[in-house]
């Protein structure tokens, strides 16, 4: 599994499809079928294909289009306010 840590807020993290071609959807990139995003080892929000409605890593109509065949997913608020609280499932 891979694991990435952002230490401070407002650090990104930069997932490149580029070499996959232009068919490519999150699933490549990530290459997983589930995502979770871990606020400071306290609340946890999973992400697959469908949930979250509206704002999940996995579903590409839910990124913005940067146009030149590049998508933006920031996660923001709104994601920490669907998350719950870990109760000890926040181990990597």
């Amino acid at each position: 599994m891979t694991s990435v840590t952002l230490k401070d807020l407002g650090a990104t993290f930069k997932q490149s499809g580029e070499t996959l071609g232009s068919n490519t959807t999150p699933f490549d990139v990530f290459d997983a079928d589930s995502i979770s995003i871990i606020f400071n080892e306290e609340r946890i929000q999973g992400h697959n294909l469908f949930e979250p409605k509206g704002f999940s890593l996995l579903n590409q109509q839910d990124y913005q289009n940067m146009g030149n065949g590049k998508f933006l997913y920031l996660i923001g608020q709104d994601n920490y306010d669907a998350s719950v609280a870990c109760e000890d499932n926040c181990s990597n």
